[in-house]
């Protein structure tokens, strides 16, 4: 294992110094360690959705050069439909 010293900001520190004072961590490298863990898979994440994006617009492209294109109302209709969804799902109304 690699030893590593960190320098951290004052007002980074005190966090740090707070999660293990309340228990929330046993000491300063396992909130560092947890906080570096979730920024690897916050970086997978975004990965994960940008290739769905470009796959997506592939996906698009050949269709609008195949002619296969929505009329505007066509979208916003789809769009106003996954926002009611969206909206739905998380218990919240227009």
């Amino acid at each position: 294992m690699h030893v590593m010293t960190l320098t951290l900001p004052s007002e980074l520190q005190g966090f740090v110094e707070e999660k293990v004072k309340t228990g929330a961590f046993a000491s300063d490298a396992e909130v560092i360690r947890a906080a570096v863990t979730m920024m690897k898979n916050s970086d997978g994440e975004y990965e994960q959705q940008l290739k769905w994006l470009r796959d997506a617009i592939d996906v698009g492209w050949d269709q609008a050069k195949a002619g296969q294109l929505l009329t505007p109302d066509e979208v916003w209709t789809r769009l106003e439909e996954r926002k009611r969804q969206w909206l739905a799902a998380r218990g919240l109304h227009e």
